[in-house]
């Protein structure tokens, strides 16, 4: 069984041989790999250029910068429609062995279009252990939970080819990530399995925090630095792109939801709506309070 892998490089020499030697240890399916370098200012090309000597099912482009997010859309829609199962890749993790072929003996049994996503191993730049993340419950896949506080990365993500169809002929105007676009389309159109097996050990390093526990600071760096990111993700706007796409597909309480969510800040009704619905409340509880104020604030 062959598994279309997808990679959007950037900066990460450093790490990026480890990444491609776990994808090409994968038990059981056959991977065939295609990275696209998102105009890398390092050494990272021209490592891809060495390793691409040794992998024969590896394929590499160099390509200008565009940003993370339009990168995977890129290859999403740009590699073969042949393939069965495809997945993403960060550039500096490792993959367990069994990471593929645990996610394709569960899609196997689907027939909708469906998405697995794995639980993560928190590990150090050195890949010594910190912590397996908590797995959500079975509530945090509910649309209006998922929609307001995803659960899955993009690197644990392996779908069908029927989701994948789907995704490309409904690619989002506005800058929302590939992995939350594709999460949102299995939750709202097809099936969503989570697996709490953690099979990815998801390394924190200087350049990638996000996964992991920080400071205050950090995070609040983190926010500043990302504000036009958070003003494409937010839940109005993600909730549109929903109802753009796919409002004929969606049942009444599913319209209900999407439009509460997406129109809140037409009037004070909505707002007071949406600042009480038990579909959207975070299960963090410190989370939740900062939400409902960014919906007082008309900034959720």
């Amino acid at each position: 069984m062959k598994v279309c892998v997808m990679m959007s490089t950037y900066n990460g020499e450093k790490y990026i041989e480890e990444q491609i030697v776990s994808n090409f240890s994968q038990k059981g399916v056959e991977v065939d790999l295609y990275v696209r370098d998102d105009g890398s200012k390092d050494g990272t090309f021209k490592k891809l250029e060495e390793l691409k000597n040794n992998y024969s099912n590896m394929s590499i482009t160099k390509a200008p910068n565009v940003g993370y997010a339009k990168s995977f859309f890129s290859l999403l829609a740009g590699v073969p429609n042949d393939y069965k199962y495809y997945a993403f890749s960060d550039q500096d993790d490792v993959w367990k062995p069994n990471k593929l072929l645990d996610a394709v003996k569960v899609l196997e049994k689907q027939e909708r279009p469906a998405l697995y996503s794995c639980n993560l191993e928190l590990v150090d730049q050195d890949l010594k252990p910190l912590e397996i993340m908590e797995p959500p419950s079975e509530a945090d896949f509910q649309k209006g939970r998922y929609l307001i506080d995803r659960y899955s990365y993009g690197c644990t993500m392996v779908f069908n080819s029927q989701l994948r169809d789907i995704a490309i002929k409904h690619i989002p105007t506005l800058g929302v990530s590939h992995d939350n676009w594709l999460g949102l389309i299995a939750i709202f159109c097809g099936e969503f399995i989570f697996d709490e097996k953690a099979n990815i050990l998801y390394r924190q390093h200087e350049n990638n925090v996000t996964g992991g526990k920080s400071s205050v600071v950090e995070s609040w760096k983190r926010r500043i630095k990302n504000i036009n990111r958070i003003k494409d993700e937010s839940k109005s706007a993600l909730a549109s792109e929903l109802l753009k796409h796919f409002e004929i597909q969606f049942d009444e309480e599913t319209k209900d939801l999407l439009y509460m969510v997406a129109e809140y800040k037409s009037n004070f009704k909505g707002k007071m709506k949406f600042f009480f619905d038990k579909r959207t409340v975070r299960r963090s509880r410190e989370k939740n309070m900062i939400f409902r104020m960014m919906i007082l604030l008309s900034i959720a």
